[in-house]
């Protein structure tokens, strides 16, 4: 997500967009909420 999307998301977050990509969601029209609210980045220098 974060190479082709430029999202970061945190793991839990990223789960949706897995299982829609590797077909564990189902069929029809997929809708994936994307998180990441827990993700401490190092401070810019």
């Amino acid at each position: 997500m974060a190479e082709k999307a430029r999202v970061i998301s945190e793991g839990a977050g990223a789960l949706p967009l897995t299982a829609a990509l590797t077909g564990k969601a189902g069929q029809g029209p997929i809708v994936a909420i994307v998180s990441g609210g827990n993700i401490d980045l190092p401070p810019m220098a």
